[in-house]
């Protein structure tokens, strides 16, 4: 990989990374406007219970003050009847908190796995890109360091070029090697 792919690999991921973090940043404004919804739920329930059982104090201190005044029996069964009609409606309000707290917990949930999916195919995303440029940096340094050993034998007259073609100048006094002493010491010389 040359060095201009290099910078465009770079200023690609470069690119992706900043788009990852608009959509994490997305997602926790998500977040957090789905807990300020179910905080938002919360305490209007809580209100309506409240002004609900305010109502109830209210509406029995009347009947009751109605009832030692006319008679007990029909106020009595009044008093009982709007008191069913005021306890279900409070279970009608709880089970509707009950429902919004699950749908906000539910919507929590999965935008936390979303986040928590991106952040690993990100991390693994940067991990093998830099994986990747240090092997192909590794790589070229390498070849550098061949090359360079090549250039040294050159330089110091041990490479050279006889009618065209490479060869190497050896050891003549050196003790040779192989099952046919085809191979010597290259000279230090």
């Amino acid at each position: 990989m040359d060095p201009q792919q290099q910078m465009e690999f770079v200023k690609n991921t470069a690119v992706l990374m900043a788009r990852l973090e608009q959509r994490g940043e997305k997602m926790h404004e998500l977040l957090e406007a789905s807990t300020q919804s179910m905080r938002s739920a919360v305490e209007r329930a809580e209100k309506a219970a409240t002004e609900l059982m305010d109502s109830n104090r209210v509406e029995i201190a009347t009947h009751a003050q109605m009832a030692l005044k006319h008679g007990t029996e029909p106020y009595l069964r009044s008093v009982q009847e709007r008191l069913e009609a005021q306890a279900k409606a409070l279970a009608d309000a709880a089970q509707t908190l009950q429902n919004e707290r699950y749908a906000s917990a539910q919507h929590l949930q999965w935008l936390t796995w979303k986040f928590v999916a991106l952040l690993s195919i990100t991390s693994l995303g940067l991990l093998g890109g830099s994986g990747y440029l240090l092997w192909h940096n590794l790589e070229r340094v390498h070849n550098s360091n061949i090359q360079a050993e090549l250039l040294e034998a050159v330089a110091k007259g041990k490479l050279s070029n006889c009618g065209g073609k490479p060869c190497v100048k050896i050891d003549k006094n050196a003790p040779v090697w192989g099952k046919n002493g085809d191979y010597v010491l290259l000279s230090d010389k």
